[in-house]
């Protein structure tokens, strides 16, 4: 996922080194939107497994 991971920040403009924390919710989004992206150009039908992460550590933090 390494790869992946900087290919998706490189994308939204990010530096390898931003913390979850930091972003805002529309570069989050961005990022999620990327991840997905990037994923669905090498594998068409499957979901990708770190936008899952992602969105239930947003949802985690905001409820909790």
């Amino acid at each position: 996922f390494q790869e992946q991971i900087e290919q998706a920040l490189g994308v939204c403009g990010l530096s390898l080194s931003v913390r979850g924390e930091a972003l805002t919710l529309a570069q989050f989004a961005q990022l999620a939107n990327a991840f997905t992206e990037i994923y669905n150009k090498k594998n068409k039908y499957k979901k990708h497994p770190v936008a899952k992460r992602m969105l239930f550590y947003i949802t985690f933090k905001f409820i909790f």
